[in-house]
């Protein structure tokens, strides 16, 4: 069983890793291709705008109003004495370029797309690396190392100059125009990894609890074979030599008979209806009896068991109420926390009882002098099957069940459970009973 959970596990795992790696590719792939979409896009508007304005572009001598003439821009760049100089690279001629003819252009041909880009635009000469046009000076910088460019005209000397723009948020416009698919592939992803975190905690649970449950049977096996192997050797004992004892010592073995049958036959009862409390299916029948009464017969029960270590428990009440509850349950309920105070205290058992009223109704403390239990397991001691893992728990017979019995009884008549413990220092547990189960 084990071994199936363990490639169980590993089989999720895989499947999960796979449709997350296909996932994630998907949304790469998706949005790699929508960018590579827009860069086409943008690029075929810029050469369009670039055409429309290589068109446009008047002569050097034609100057119009708010037109750039490049050549007299570059030379008075220069000193006067390397003005008209023959091996000056900057000297060259270029026809007027107009500003608002650029920004003309280039918003014809781009905001057609309906992507509402929000850009800077530039005329970039590479061989003086500089801006003759930009829209923005606090974008230079941008608009030199764009990749958005596309040539307006060439120079005598084949120096180029170009159209550049600087698109500003161009991933986060794709984010949004494809918000619903992206969503919807995240969303997919987020939800095939909750899924696997949910079925790993899942498979390892069932993992542990069918360790538990291993254990369960082989103490529920000896709890079994003890009274019955105990009733086999003295029906062995009488079948063999009971003709030579005397009538007294036949009753003896007679009465141990008895006795370990009674107790089997306890313990299968016990088992048969902890069934339904396990399954948490049980109905109550609820009737009002006298608490202090009852909590003192099971002490008194307690007091005329034989046990191999000495055991004290003490009533403490100011008053004699009477509650209302399923009078059966409430008795495995207070025998499985008494028990448990036994089975895990070392040799001197000390459990005090104490009822305590208060606003909202009735507290019944059960304190021990035990053997306490450490911070990490106080959470998880009501779990079923649950063992707290020591070197003398497997010394100690037991099959998990017990406070996840009590936990359902009490959850069952609606009340509340609390445990406090502290290791070395023992254990207390507190039932708290509302005012509408206690009669007086």
């Amino acid at each position: 069983m084990e071994q199936r959970l363990t490639w169980l596990i590993v089989l999720v795992f895989i499947t999960v890793t796979m449709l997350t790696v296909i996932q994630f590719y998907l949304l790469i792939s998706l949005f790699n291709e929508d960018y590579e979409n827009l860069e086409d896009e943008i690029y075929q508007a810029l050469f369009e705008a670039s055409y429309e304005i290589n068109k446009s572009t008047s002569s050097l001598g034609n100057r119009e109003e708010g037109s750039l003439n490049i050549e007299l821009y570059r030379y008075y760049r220069l000193p006067e004495e390397e003005l008209f100089s023959e091996n000056n690279a900057f000297v060259e001629e270029f026809p007027s370029v107009n500003e608002r003819l650029v920004k003309s252009a280039l918003g014809e041909h781009l905001e057609p797309l309906n992507y509402n880009l929000k850009y800077e635009y530039g005329v970039y000469y590479p061989a003086l690396d500089s801006l003759l046009i930009s829209s923005n000076l606090v974008y230079i910088q941008e608009l030199k190392n764009s990749t958005f460019t596309a040539p307006i005209f060439i120079a005598e000397t084949n120096n180029r100059v170009f159209l550049t723009i600087y698109v500003k948020g161009i991933i986060n416009r794709i984010l949004v125009d494809n918000l619903f698919w992206y969503l919807s592939i995240f969303l997919t992803l987020l939800a095939i990894v909750v899924l696997y975190i949910f079925l790993y905690k899942e498979i390892l649970y069932q993992r542990k609890l069918s360790v538990l449950k291993e254990d369960f049977v082989a103490n529920i096996t000896h709890e079994l074979k003890t009274p019955l192997s105990s009733s086999l050797l003295a029906l062995e004992r009488l079948r063999k030599e009971g003709e030579s004892f005397t009538e007294k010592k036949r009753r003896k073995f007679i009465e141990i008979i008895y006795s370990e049958s009674k107790k089997l036959n306890s313990l299968i009862e016990r088992i048969l209806d902890s069934s339904g409390i396990r399954e948490n299916q049980f109905e109550l029948n609820p009737v009002g009896f006298q608490l202090i009464v009852q909590l003192e017969e099971i002490v008194k029960d307690y007091e005329r068991r034989a046990f191999d270590k000495e055991i004290a428990i003490r009533l403490h009440y100011k008053s004699r109420p009477e509650i209302k509850a399923d009078l059966k349950l409430f008795k495995i309920l207070t025998s499985s926390i008494i028990d448990n105070s036994i089975k895990y205290s070392v040799k001197k058992v000390n459990i005090d009882i104490a009822l305590e009223h208060g606003n909202s109704g009735l507290n019944i403390f059960f304190k021990d002098s035990g053997q306490g239990i450490s911070e990490e397991y106080v959470g998880v001691v009501f779990d079923k099957f649950f063992r707290i893992p020591n070197k003398e728990v497997h010394d100690v017979k037991g099959h998990g069940l017990g406070l996840f019995y009590v936990k359902n009884i009490v959850e069952k008549h609606g009340w509340e459970i609390d445990l406090i413990s502290k290791e070395n220092e023992g254990t207390t547990v507190c039932i708290s009973i509302p005012n509408r189960d206690v009669i007086k």
